[in-house]
């Protein structure tokens, strides 16, 4: 029986699993009624894409000749859309030259209708710089590539790479560049500046490159063995040194005329000597001659890079009230950084430190109080919130410390948890935290488990305080894991249960819609998923996707869950492949194309046999009965050399 869903084209196709008539002629006895007309064909859908004339090689700002044509296709037949065919222009490497088209009646720059051939005809495109780029076609999802050299300059080389060294010294080898054209040829140019700077995203942030000039113009230079270059094609750089010691630099090389850039290789600064010392965390004063943040004191460089080989021995000293002494447990650098603990000072007061090592400049440290009296009291001036599991609270304790007096005293306040639901973990910024202005301010606290009546106690030396309660609630949908998936199917048929696991920031179940699609590109081109529905809702933390199918056989499908307004919640399954299923149903190939009556029509009948999803099924021994659907006629009858057919 003829399937009306399942005849339209999908591109071309193999003869396998195809019915045919073994040149056996068929005739309908009857003769074409009287008034009838053909039934008109439908457009065919576009199914790709294709330059059919597109330059290889170009000047810049120079015409593309041949113009750029691309063809609309239903597999290797053009057609027509009314949709546009954008052009687009891709850089290679440091190529920096941009697409333009002309404008016509029937097209707008770079987007063009096709006409009634299927041909898109972009008008007098040109690229303005030399350089290696990719023209992409591109109509909806279908995209067609063709590679084009543009000739001139377009590329900065460095004849001579940047060799790094010591931080603030002048490098060994310094930078030299020439303009080239694609291929990396030098090119003679006209004198012009080159300037330098390091390339962002490279070496250590806010590194600073110093040169003795910096743009400098190109001077007289040979090139290469192989280039001939002019009096005026190489620009060398003199005096070049970065201040901050770091891996992975690179710079990025600019020519003011020719508008190309360069980028080097990659180098490396290192630390220099050692010159002085710099305080890496500064001491932050406590109650009682303590010293609630200990200071660290790192051996630096010129430019203050630590020098992790330094051994010097650092001592410090205070600078306070008069008589006032430090003390501190004796440190040595580990990979040039002094780690000082126990330190504490002799009475109440304002102080700096001063940090000294042989041979080496000081360091001194900024101001600060250590304060007489002892904690009596701490009370919560700022409740917790509570909030969603995993998600920081909507209101972040805050702890008032105060001495027996009721004034404000400093020191570090701890926070732990209790009550609510076991296991649950308190999660802060900063815990313990250190008072300023009497008050412990902690920030990003959280609670991973959903729970009721959740308590933090908040302790500093042997004094403590109980917060209010607090509850946990289940927060939105923040990460994804599929736990069943399918490891195979057949095409069109209801694959296995999909099964996706939605949890909060927290790791507790969490509800929500879940949206199931497939991983575009993989597969087969074309292939649709289809679902009852293409979301499901999780439910105590489970969505479950039931019923789905893939209708075209391939190979590598993967199907990816999502959920919107949540771009880290996202999983992926593992490939697997869909097969072609058992016979499910006949689509004509071939329409009967009728004729005169009794007379064997010029085109046969050709039926395949399809699986669900309306894939071929390869070696299928059906035989398959040819009939008349709707005579047309009361007298009208079928006739063919046989009726019926196996299938090949």
């Amino acid at each position: 029986m003829h399937d009306a869903r399942r005849s339209r084209r999908r591109g071309p196709r193999t003869a396998v699993g195809l019915l045919t008539a073994f040149g056996l002629a068929c005739t309908l006895g009857l003769t074409t009624a009287p008034g009838a007309t053909a039934t008109a064909a439908a457009a065919e859908p576009v199914t790709s894409l294709a330059f059919v004339s597109a330059p290889t090689t170009a000047d810049p700002a120079t015409p593309l000749d041949p113009a750029v044509v691309v063809e609309v296709r239903n597999g290797d037949t053009a057609t027509t859309t009314s949709a546009e065919v954008v052009l687009t222009l891709a850089r290679t490497g440091d190529a920096t030259g941009s697409l333009t088209c002309t404008s016509t009646s029937t097209s707008t720059s770079t987007k063009v209708v096709p006409g009634s051939d299927g041909r898109a005809t972009f008008a007098a495109c040109q690229v303005d710089k030399g350089g290696t780029y990719t023209l992409t076609a591109t109509l909806g999802v279908l995209t067609a590539t063709s590679e084009l050299v543009v000739s001139g300059p377009a590329v900065l080389n460095f004849i001579t790479e940047p060799s790094g060294g010591a931080a603030g010294a002048v490098w060994a080898a310094q930078p030299s560049l020439v303009v080239a054209d694609a291929a990396g040829v030098a090119l003679i140019r006209p004198k012009q500046a080159f300037g330098l700077i390091i390339k962002p995203g490279t070496g250590t942030p806010g590194a600073v490159l110093s040169c003795t000039d910096n743009p400098v113009e190109s001077a007289v230079s040979a090139v290469s063995a192989e280039a001939d270059a002019s009096a005026e094609s190489v620009a060398t750089f003199e005096g070049c040194t970065i201040d901050k010691a770091g891996t992975g630099y690179q710079l990025l090389a600019l020519a003011k005329n020719d508008q190309v850039a360069g980028t080097s290789a990659a180098f490396t600064i290192d630390a220099g000597a050692a010159a002085g010392l710099r305080f890496v965390t500064e001491p932050v004063g406590g109650a009682a001659g303590g010293i609630a943040v200990q200071p660290v004191v790192a051996v630096v460089d010129a430019g203050g890079n630590t020098v992790a080989s330094a051994t010097a021995g650092i001592t410090l000293t205070a600078t306070g009230p008069p008589d006032a002494t430090i003390v501190c447990n004796a440190t040595g650098p580990v990979s040039g950084v002094a780690a000082f603990t126990g330190c504490s000072v002799s009475a109440p007061g304002t102080y700096t430190l001063t940090a000294s090592a042989d041979g080496l400049g000081q360091a001194t440290s900024a101001s600060f109080t250590v304060i007489a009296g002892g904690l009596a009291s701490l009370t919560f001036s700022t409740q917790p919130g509570g909030g969603a599991g995993g998600q920081a609270f909507d209101a972040q304790p805050v702890v008032r410390l105060q001495d027996a007096g009721g004034s404000p005293t400093s020191g570090i306040v701890a926070l732990t948890l209790s009550g609510g639901s076991a296991g649950a973990v308190l999660q802060c910024d900063n815990n313990p935290a250190v008072s300023m202005a009497n008050l412990a301010t902690f920030n990003g606290c959280s609670v991973d488990t959903v729970g009721n009546g959740y308590v933090l106690t908040a302790t500093s030396g042997g004094v403590t305080v109980t917060s209010a309660p607090f509850d946990v609630t289940a927060g939105g949908i923040t990460t994804l894991e599929i736990t069943a998936a399918p490891a195979s199917a057949t095409g069109g048929s209801p694959f296995a249960d999909v099964v996706v696991e939605a949890s909060d920031a927290g790791g507790n179940p969490a509800a929500g819609t879940v949206a199931l699609a497939l991983v575009p590109e993989l597969g087969t081109e074309g292939a649709v998923l289809t679902c009852p529905s293409p979301t499901a809702t999780a439910i105590r933390g489970m969505a479950t996707f039931r019923g789905c199918s893939i209708d075209l056989a391939g190979k590598g499908y993967r199907l990816r869950a999502t959920v919107a307004g949540a771009p880290n919640a996202i999983d992926t399954t593992e490939a697997f492949d869909v097969s072609v299923g058992e016979a499910h149903h006949l689509d004509f190939r071939t329409s009967p194309g009728g004729g005169t009556g009794g007379t064997a029509w010029a085109q046969q009948p050709v039926v395949a046999v399809e699986d669900a999803g309306g894939n071929l099924v390869v070696g299928s021994e059906a035989d398959v009965d040819v009939a008349l659907a709707d005579a047309g006629s009361a007298s009208a009858s079928l006739t063919c050399a046989s009726t019926l057919v196996p299938v090949t």
